[in-house]
């Protein structure tokens, strides 16, 4: 193997020489061993289309790359009333839908649909005596039954609250049917369709119900993530043939010209995927053989159509075939069933679970409502903040089709993802706003940038890692609905490796890296090599990490890849190669969803100071455990990033003793007879794996408050803090107001004996735990972790109460109007003091949302707590591991506090009083309000590794 000496991240591994000495060599291909880190619409349906821009556009004709959700886009024919915006009330999460019985009868000139639905429920929760349903005020109720009996309802605001007559308990199931007519709302946000197809000019009845709108046409609940199966009988002239969901069991002739068309879903389906499409179809069938028999593929065409439209969907078999490969998406999730395809008024395309809505018929978006078969249909997001789930997979799997249809190159996929690049990086690709459709629907971000998260999320994995994966996520979920997080979970799991760092830049931040690059051939010792400088310099967006393939072409034209793993601003490799290099390219198939790539002079690299291993202008343990890892492949994946070739002090090519000693004396402090040491010590340092608390003076402001040395979070799912050494699960846990009534309290530990001034810095890792369910936090839940300087060690720092120096305070899920706050002694600075970096101390403030990404709870706790649902708002701090800061420069007098990196605030003598920066430092957990948490269980902080370092 050609070693690569990566003074990056993975693939570092360590010999030993027969002198004894440690070498250190780098795998080309990341060695496993060392790998760190994977409708009813009458006369005409709702269709939005794809637009480059989320500013909602003006009506046009769709294009042929359009996709139809997001914009406007069709056969606008004049403005009609914008549909009403649907509220989903809490009684929703109260009931289970398990099938509904829809039978209904469409009216033609004019318009209207008359029928019932008869739902089949479950209780999700005791003494349940109503349920609300969801049916749009244009239509009328006439009558609500429960289990055959009728009762009392009011239709009102778009909603139907029902009376049960009765109290049902969990698990408890009961019937409700209720029928109901009216003329349907036309749903364009401000353009209506014609409806007819043809000339003379033939009705057709479609439907299209995403996203908020089925209860536009039926009485149902409006919710995505309940997943029900379904009969659907379709009343008709029976001139029409009527296309819908799931096996046709039977088409009845009925007086009065009428047909009856009979349809079952037997699959879970998500409201928005019930589907009715009627006119003189042509229709015809086609056969996919599997395994285990044929499944019917059905067409459903316009007659004057299916001439010009016929050929265009000969590969829609092979497609299917394509898809259910064992090594792609797994077998069609619907082969009891069908498959079909449905011509449809709307421009794009709608995926309608086994029966695709269509208005035109280009082979991408023919691709891409099948693949919603699987994710969509099969899976379905459980938010619209999570559409990507959708729509990204979706738009992924058209540049899959290019790669595997037969006669599909690799090249084919690579083309075709550069076609759907996003045209912007800003935005992010969860969807925090879902106010308009536009918003979901972004076609750069839920769609283009989504399918790029997947395209990277396999050249990060691998591409037997990426298709385990979705064979997991589908064995998972497939009948059910999924969120973000599960789908991280997923991807955990069959890595084998924590993967915040690729969904917390990719999903729900934004941004892209930019990247310079110069190269130096160098040849000594006998052996070739490239010397390689990366810098990312974008301005707006912190460093990402990804691995980033190079490469490289030799004198006789042939070439190699290699690869490196990236994640700073600047970053140097030495690649190890067989002969000598002519030219070097970096990410030349553009794995990397990212902006320019340019190629600069080579700039030569380590020139960090001796005993500053990782460049952040101090000496300490963290530096230690870098010089570990490049020298023996130990010291934990966390620091796998650095320079490992800087650590070679006297460059004799060996990371060896030489090297430690050179280490050492700038650990203790600058020395005199070793240049280059940075001018910083550590002069406190705590990482609790022992119970130390006979060393820390501990401060309460009553009883109810508790610490735990040496605790093993472990036992919360918690993983290793961030700078443990060695990757142990001990530090503190905190606790303030946990027994009722209830009182603000707080706790404030401080070292025995210490004090500091001058310039230093407080450091630790933070963990804020807090009971769900989330966003909005259990009762009680929002409590805060604190630090400071300046510390007296008098009493607890309490905000307004009692608290001595420059001290903070963050909570943990945002449940405060003041998710960060800066203290001068007891006093809490406000927002208007000047004393914030950021516009709002509030989670929501622009800087911090887009920061502090949401969070769900470790899965040890959602297992054993059923409040543990749901993710943070963005913006809040906790459950992560974070690393709170308080830089003091007393000359200037001046403390600054920083979470990860992020300036939160200064604490100067600008406004009011100064404050002490002299004296002891304290840490320590607070409750400021009056409630008890519901579960105290689960409402903690944890502090790790606190250390005290000297210099600027």
């Amino acid at each position: 193997m050609i070693p690569v000496h990566l003074c990056g991240e993975l693939g570092i591994h360590v010999k030993i020489a027969p002198t004894g000495e440690y070498i250190m060599r780098v795998g080309r291909l990341l060695p496993i061993s060392w790998t760190v880190a994977a409708i009813l619409l009458l006369a005409g349906p709702t269709v939005w289309a794809e637009a480059d821009s989320d500013l909602p556009q003006p009506a046009q004709e769709c294009g042929i790359e359009d996709d139809g959700k997001d914009g406007l886009c069709g056969r606008a024919m004049g403005s009609l009333e914008p549909p009403p915006v649907v509220s989903i009330r809490g009684s929703d999460a109260e009931i289970d839908v398990v099938h509904c019985f829809l039978d209904i009868e469409l009216g033609l000139n004019p318009n209207s649909v008359t029928g019932s639905n008869t739902l089949d429920i479950v209780s999700r929760s005791n003494g349940l005596t109503s349920v609300t349903l969801d049916l749009f005020d244009v239509m009328v109720v006439s009558g609500v039954w429960v289990d055959g009996l009728p009762v009392s309802f009011n239709h009102a605001n778009d909603q139907i609250d029902i009376s049960l007559g009765q109290s049902f308990d969990v698990d408890d199931a009961f019937t409700v049917r209720v029928e109901y007519s009216g003329a349907p709302y036309h749903l364009s946000a401000a353009a209506g369709y014609s409806g007819t197809h043809g000339s003379p000019a033939v009705d057709v009845i479609a439907t299209h119900s995403q996203p908020f709108n089925a209860p536009a046409w039926w009485p149902c609940k409006n919710a995505i993530d309940d997943k029900f199966t379904m009969n659907m009988w379709v009343t008709s002239p029976d001139w029409m043939t009527v296309a819908s969901n799931g096996r046709l069991d039977g088409v009845d002739a009925l007086s009065g010209s009428r047909a009856r068309y009979r349809w079952a879903e037997t699959y879970p389906i998500s409201v928005y995927l019930v589907s009715i499409a009627a006119t003189n179809y042509t229709h015809w069938t086609e056969s996919y053989v599997h395994s285990s028999g044929v499944m019917p593929v059905e067409f459903f065409l316009y007659p004057e159509d299916v001439s010009s439209v016929q050929p265009l969907l000969v590969d829609v078999v092979s497609m299917i075939e394509t898809f259910s490969d064992p090594s792609c998406f797994g077998e069609y999730p619907f082969l009891d069933e069908k498959y079909g395809i449905a011509e449809f008024e709307g421009c794009c395309g709608m995926e309608h679970q086994t029966i695709t809505s269509q208005g035109s018929f280009p082979e991408r978006r023919t691709v891409h409502e099948l693949a919603h078969m699987w994710w969509g249909d099969a899976i379905t997001c459980a938010t619209w903040h999570d559409i990507w789930l959708n729509e990204g997979f979706a738009r992924y799997a058209e540049s899959l089709w290019h790669e595997r249809k037969p006669g599909g190159s690799h090249a084919a996929y690579l083309s075709h993802m550069m076609d759907y690049r996003p045209s912007s990086y800003d935005g992010t690709v969860y969807r925090y706003d879902i106010s308009t459709t536009s918003a979901i629907f972004s076609s750069t971000y839920s769609y283009n940038k989504g399918s790029w998260v997947m395209h990277m999320l396999r050249h990060v994995l691998g591409d037997e890692v990426f298709y385990d994966v979705l064979a997991e996520y589908r064995s998972t979920y497939e009948g059910l609905a999924a969120t973000t997080a599960d789908f991280q979970a997923v991807v955990e799991m069959v890595a084998g490796q924590e993967m915040d760092w690729f969904f917390d830049q990719w999903v729900y931040q934004g941004g892209a890296p930019y990247y310079r690059f110069g190269w130096q051939a160098d040849s000594s010792g006998g052996q070739d090599r490239v010397l390689l400088h990366v810098e990312q310099y974008q301005s707006a967006y912190p460093s990402f990490r990804m691995p980033i393939d190079v490469r490289v072409e030799y004198a006789d034209s042939s070439t190699e890849t290699f690869v490196v793993w990236n994640d700073r601003e600047d970053q140097w490799f030495i690649i190890d190669t067989p002969q000598s290099v002519v030219d070097v390219q970096l990410d030349p198939d553009t794995w990397i969803l990212r902006g320019a790539m340019t190629e600069v002079a080579y700039a030569p690299g380590c020139n960090q100071p001796a005993g500053d291993m990782n460049g952040d202008a101090r000496v300490d343990l963290r530096d230690f455990a870098l010089m570990q890892y490049c020298s023996t492949g130990s010291g934990g994946g966390l620091f796998s990033e650095t320079l490992c070739i800087c650590f070679d002090r006297d460059g004799d090519d060996d990371i060896d003793v030489d090297d430690y000693d050179v280490f050492a004396q700038c650990l203790n402090g600058p020395a005199a007879d070793v240049s280059g040491c940075v001018s910083t010590a550590i002069l406190f340092a705590d990482d609790f794996d022992a119970d130390t608390s006979a060393a820390w003076h501990i401060n309460a402001s009553g009883a109810d408050t508790s610490v735990a040395f040496a605790y093993d979070y472990s036992a919360d799912g918690i993983p290793s803090a961030p700078n443990s050494i060695g990757g142990t699960t001990l530090g503190i846990r905190l606790e303030a107001n946990m027994i009722p009534p209830g009182a603000i309290e707080a706790i404030t530990l401080s070292p025995l004996g210490e004090s500091f001034s001058g310039q230093y810095t407080l450091q630790f890792d933070m963990w804020i735990n807090a009971n769900g369910p989330f966003p909005a936090g259990g009762a009680g839940s929002t409590e805060f972790v604190t630090g400071g300087v300046g510390c007296n060690n008098a009493a607890a720092n309490q905000s307004d109460v009692t608290g001595s120096g420059a001290w903070f305070a963050v909570d943990g899920e945002g449940g405060s109007s003041r998710d960060f706050r800066a203290h001068k002694d007891s006093v809490e600075q406000s927002i208007a003091s000047g004393q914030y970096h950021v516009a709002s101390n509030n989670n929501t403030d622009t800087t911090l949302s887009g920061f502090f990404a949401p969070k769900s709870a470790p899965a040890l706790q959602q297992a054993n707590f059923p409040q543990q649902t749901g993710t943070t708002a963005a913006g809040s701090a906790g459950f992560q591991w974070r690393q709170f800061e308080v830089v003091v420069d007393q000359s200037a007098g001046t403390a600054l506090w920083r979470i990860d990196g992020l300036d939160i605030a200064t604490v100067d003598a600008n406004v009011g009083s100064s404050v002490g920066l002299s004296g002891n430092i304290s840490i320590g957990y607070m409750d400021p309000f009056t409630s008890v948490s519901d579960n105290a269980a689960l409402s903690f902080g944890l502090i790790d590794n606190v250390r005290v370092i000297s210099g600027p």
